[in-house]
């Protein structure tokens, strides 16, 4: 096949170069969004990890990552809706539940219920998670402890007190 002419490759060349550029710059904008999308679920979950295991290290690096990306979010906060939890788990008011005794009705009246800032946790070890230090059950049945910021209510003893505690 003969050589196409000058005039018409010149066109061929830069339409070319540029859906390169465009499928580039794609795949930097997916990277881009992937870090966001990691950096935020990280931040979430420090933070969670924060209130389960009462680490302040754990917060002040969710804190850092918060401030890094600030101006980011704030000129597109729907684009970063993990970011946006992670923030709002750390300005909101926060909950500790625990539920000492095996009791899968309470476990289920937790689940059933949408508590973002929320972590459920069973005692197990104390030192790991101070959270559930002096969680108990009572009388050798099952309690459910439900926390707010740190302050306890009196331990729920059937999933009725534990329903009207979160609700």
């Amino acid at each position: 096949t003969p050589p196409l002419p000058r005039p018409l490759l010149e066109p061929l060349h830069h339409l070319t170069m540029l859906i390169c550029f465009a499928s580039l710059s794609r795949e930097r904008a997916a990277a881009r969004r992937t870090l966001h999308r990691v950096t935020g679920r990280n931040g979430l979950a420090l933070l969670r990890l924060a209130n389960l295991t009462s680490r302040e290290d754990f917060r002040k690096k969710a804190e850092e990552t918060l401030k890094y990306f600030a101006g980011t979010i704030a000129r597109g906060t729907a684009a970063y809706p993990y970011h946006l939890c992670a923030f709002e788990a750390l300005v909101g008011p926060s909950q500790e539940i625990v539920i000492a005794g095996a009791s899968p009705a309470m476990l289920r009246e937790v689940r059933k219920r949408y508590l973002p800032n929320a972590i459920l946790a069973v005692p197990g070890n104390a030192k790991l998670f101070p959270v559930t230090e002096g969680r108990t059950p009572i009388d050798g049945k099952p309690a459910a402890y439900v926390c707010s910021n740190g302050a306890c209510k009196l331990p729920a003893r059937t999933v009725e007190d534990l329903a009207k505690q979160l609700d």
